[in-house]
């Protein structure tokens, strides 16, 4: 059986910017604070008091090897607290300059000496990131050479899990391997088992309260983030993604519906990261990107109904997680238990897809979790069709756009989580009202757990592709 609490604090993460950058530059950060003494169990009692200029001088080079997938995300991907800087040799030469202890929200306390002093380390040549085509899994190896050290860091399966550490060739820290609770999820064999995870889980009253605690931090965070991001790019006057959504919508090009608002928030909290704005956000199979679409559209379903039941009540899209809890707490449990459910449901198709894919996972894994979810919100507890309603959910948003690609983590990343968060809402929408990819056709089959097992393997076996798009993305110049 699935634990809850280890299940969401395994896989909801606090992420600041990209997690893919931040990834990189924590497993070189890492390596060089072994270098001076301080390793993971040294990072809450002891702190790398230097000055941005004397590291730099001892740096002899800064070599880093990624898998395919973290290369391709970090390749274009904006950087936090940098002014626009971007991709995977910035990512590393600002590492040495990182806390370690941040985990991936190391680039927060940036300054402009660091990034001055990270572009020289550029500049010299001494900073050098290259994919390994034959790693399957999430994996960093990061070697930091000073004139006296090198230390080597090995970042594994998920980009904040240092796994172990070389100092000079002798092991400094070893991580004991555990399996990850949601390699468990493979055991589930119907959709009754999520709602029972998710209803039972959450109802007991130790393990329920901590998971709970939770799935709603990464509601509000995430929420937030949505609020950030828009005054960000206001103050900045930038153009975004969520911006020309919000402004097609007013003049009437785009039906203003929840839908179009939830497609606005997603994509300028997605766009906000991918751009290196100052956005937190809660991840999703290790992907921030996915963490906001399987929590934004789900509030805007959950804003919907309460608008329709409670039309008396002023609320809007930024008092709306205040409001529900406060006036229907019922609601906030059941909106609480609907992310919960596009959680397990993603993390179940990223179990059966190998991690690695050219695949986007807004659209293959939160996607789908999110048209389960809004199918699982809309419909009551006493509805015998629930679970079917559910599974038709899961299918018609598998024969719309799952086979969207990723090519890399960027601006253009909002346009995608946009789309998926529309065609999610949608799916479940029509499984609602009683339309649904029911039988078996093409990848979806008539059982929908096995539509999301061929989710899975469709984006498994999709190497070639990634191999083509970090093609693409390597003749961009820098």
């Amino acid at each position: 059986m699935i634990d809850v609490v280890k299940f969401f604090d395994e896989n909801i993460k606090n992420s600041m910017g990209c997690t893919d950058p931040a990834a990189i530059a924590l497993a070189v950060s890492a390596a060089f604070n072994a270098i001076k003494g301080r390793l993971p169990m040294d990072y809450a009692t002891k702190k790398l008091e230097l000055l941005p200029g004397k590291i730099r001088e001892e740096i002899e080079n800064i070599k880093v090897k990624t898998d395919r997938g973290i290369f391709k995300n970090a390749l274009q991907a904006g950087i936090t607290r940098t002014n626009g800087l971007k991709g995977t040799n910035n990512a590393a030469a600002l590492g040495v300059f990182c806390d370690p202890s941040k985990s991936l929200e190391l680039f927060d306390d940036l300054s402009e000496e660091k990034v001055l002093e990270a572009a020289c380390l550029i500049q010299e040549g001494k900073v050098e990131v290259i994919p390994d085509y034959e790693w399957d899994e999430r994996r960093i190896e990061a070697k930091v050479t000073t004139r006296n050290s090198t230390g080597i860091a090995y970042i594994d399966k998920e980009q904040s899990n240092i796994a172990c550490i070389e100092v000079d060739g002798k092991p400094k820290f070893d991580k004991p391997k555990t399996k990850d609770e949601a390699e468990k999820l493979e055991s589930l064999h119907q959709l009754d088992d999520f709602i029972e995870i998710i209803e039972e889980g959450l109802s007991r009253e130790a393990n329920g309260k901590n998971a709970k605690k939770k799935i709603e931090e990464a509601i509000r965070t995430n929420h937030k983030a949505s609020l950030i991001a828009e005054r960000e790019f206001s103050e900045l006057e930038r153009k975004s993604v969520g911006f020309g959504i919000k402004n097609l919508m007013k003049e009437g090009y785009l039906g203003g519906d929840y839908i179009g608002l939830a497609e606005e928030k997603v994509s300028l909290a997605t766009e906000g990261r991918m751009a290196g704005l100052g956005v937190r956000v809660m991840t999703c199979a290790r992907s921030g990107n996915m963490g906001l679409v399987v929590t934004l559209p789900l509030i805007a379903v959950a804003l919907a109904e309460f608008k329709k039941k409670y039309p008396e009540y002023d609320i809007s899209w930024d008092s709306a997680i205040e409001v529900i809890p406060e006036r229907t707490p019922e609601n906030w449990t059941k909106l609480i238990r609907a992310v919960g459910l596009a959680y397990l449901i993603a993390n179940y198709v990223d179990v059966y897809s190998g991690k690695l894919s050219a695949l986007c996972g807004c659209g293959t894994k939160a996607g789908v979790g999110v048209a389960a979810g809004t199918a699982y919100y809309l419909t009551s507890a006493d509805n015998k069709d629930r679970v079917e309603i559910m599974g038709q959910a899961i299918n018609n948003m598998a024969g719309s756009i799952v086979g969207m690609l990723c090519d890399g983590a960027k601006r253009g990343c909002a346009l995608k989580a946009a789309a998926a968060t529309r065609a999610a809402i949608e799916s479940g929408l029509l499984a609602y009202t009683g339309f649904g990819l029911s039988g078996s056709s093409g990848i979806t089959h008539q059982d929908a757990m096995i539509t999301l097992q061929h989710l899975g393997a469709i984006s498994k076996e999709m190497e070639h592709a990634n191999r083509k798009i970090i093609e693409f993305l390597q003749a961009i110049p820098p």
